[in-house]
């Protein structure tokens, strides 16, 4: 409509302004209740613009643009909150089930070789019975993928960028 009154001036300044609040209005119509509030909002504005009351349409879009840009931070503060929790949960199940198969892996070797020291470790896997060995093969494959997942090593660290960036300090405490 703007472009269309042929006013290259005001086309340009309303494209400036729209580049300005494009964020505000994507995360402003999020929401039906604020769909619903941003549509009444714009037609007091315009009520008062047709009424050539312009001193209550300046105070009604100041109005508008303020309450606008406190819903959107709520909404992006939630946005990010729930984010957060997500990629924490995320976290500690990775961790978790990490923990839980360390102590399978940790337990396997131990049934074999009767001893938790990696010195005494090394020379009983030598002398293991031939009846023994998937156990500790087994063992040593659960060892090897929990510290590859708890180091993030390839191939075992796509579940860290996203985690670890968003994971509260005291989540990421806990596990590291």
């Amino acid at each position: 409509l703007v472009s269309a009154a042929g006013n290259a001036e005001m086309a340009k300044v309303h494209q400036d302004v729209t580049e300005r609040i494009r964020i505000v209005r994507r995360l402003d119509f999020t929401r039906p209740d604020r769909i619903e509030a941003t549509y009444l909002e714009h037609g007091k504005i315009l009520r008062a613009v047709i009424q050539r009351k312009l001193d209550v349409a300046q105070m009604l879009l100041k109005s508008h643009i303020e309450q606008s840009k406190i819903e959107v931070r709520k909404i992006s503060l939630h946005a990010m909150h729930e984010a957060r929790l997500r990629a924490g949960l995320h976290y500690v199940v990775v961790n978790l089930v990490a923990s839980a198969l360390f102590l399978i892996g940790v337990a396997l070797g131990y049934s074999v070789t009767g001893t938790l020291n990696l010195a005494d470790l090394a020379l009983r896997v030598t002398r293991v019975a031939p009846a023994d060995a998937p156990l500790v093969r087994t063992a040593a494959l659960l060892l090897l993928v929990v510290f590859g997942v708890k180091a993030a090593a390839f191939p075992l660290y796509l579940w860290l960028p996203r985690a670890y960036a968003a994971a509260a300090a005291p989540v990421a405490a806990l596990f590291a």
